[in-house]
């Protein structure tokens, strides 16, 4: 049984009302509003989508998945998404199950990553990239798996696999030096990956 430690508060609302708030006062163009997060923002970020599709244009989530039992709401709608997971991530298994700290369950990225090809009705056949293995030693890899808009849709999917990854970051200019992590990446840097996903979606 996961633990309880939710709060009660709106999530989804506040960023709603964040958002409607950086329009109004600031002008930002609610046809290009992102939300990436890692961990738990991976998770409110893939709520967002869920239950708040017209917010945002796209989502990253770095180290989460689908929840096994969510409580979120249906998908109301298309939203382009990005997974960046580590196949060798202890807290948030890659493969699925229950997260560390009994946490909840999470379906296997290879499901959430289907889940959203068939929301967005995207080409069911991905394009498939291997990055340059800049950094040996560090013990990963990264594939990137693209699955572009199909016909009649707007909305794109891709995967950064990070073989051999943990739940750290991706990043060519930081070390995190926490052991329960597990590996961290340096080929790519999360950042750039995800503005370079984020700069072709918009919202119709």
């Amino acid at each position: 049984e996961a633990q309880s430690q939710n709060p009660s508060t709106d999530d989804v609302g506040f960023i709603r009302a964040m958002v409607d708030e950086l329009v109004r006062s600031f002008q930002a163009n609610r046809k290009r509003v992102y939300i990436v997060g890692t961990s738990n923002g991976g998770h409110i970020s893939i709520r967002m989508a869920l239950e708040s599709p017209s917010t945002i244009a796209a989502f990253a989530a770095n180290s989460a998945s689908l929840a096994g039992n969510s409580a979120c709401a249906e998908a109301r709608g298309q939203v382009s998404a990005l997974f960046v997971n580590g196949t060798e991530d202890r807290l948030m298994p890659y493969e699925g199950g229950q997260m560390t700290g009994r946490r909840g369950l999470v379906l296997s990225t290879e499901d959430s990553v289907a889940y959203w090809v068939d929301l967005n009705q995207t080409e069911l056949t991905p394009t498939v990239f291997a990055y340059p293995d800049l950094d040996p030693s560090d013990g990963s890899t990264v594939e990137r798996f693209s699955y572009a808009a199909g016909a009649g849709s707007f909305a794109a999917v891709q995967l950064l696999r990070v073989n051999g990854g943990g739940h750290a970051s991706p990043s060519q200019v930081s070390s995190i030096a926490v052991p329960f992590l597990g590996p961290q990446n340096a080929d790519i840097e999360l950042a750039e990956e995800v503005w370079a996903f984020f700069g072709n979606q918009v919202q119709p």
